[in-house]
């Protein structure tokens, strides 16, 4: 459950600056790398496989061609995956 809500709020997180999600995301990485032009790279992948993640497993959709998350060691890997990047764009956001 813990998991499912902390991806909600990942999605939340991705209209901060504005609705359309893709633009807002831009804005969001490029605030939280700086000037770091490698770091701006590696938080627009992470968004990315993390939204891969979010749409091929067990986590916020439930249908039937979803992949199951097995173990609750998966779900620690993903949730801890997850809150790093929330806490990472909510740090700087609030600077």
């Amino acid at each position: 459950m813990a998991l499912e809500k902390i991806w909600d709020a990942f999605e939340r997180l991705k209209t901060f600056y504005t609705d359309d999600k893709k633009e807002s995301v831009t804005k969001l990485i490029k605030k939280v790398a700086g000037k770091t032009a490698k770091f701006d790279a590696l938080l627009e992948e992470e968004f990315k496989i993390l939204t891969r993640i979010c749409n091929e497993y067990q986590i916020r959709h439930f249908e039937i061609d979803k992949i199951q998350i097995e173990s609750l060691q998966q779900i620690d890997y993903l949730f801890y995956r997850m809150i790093a990047l929330i806490n990472l764009c909510l740090l700087t956001i609030n600077l």
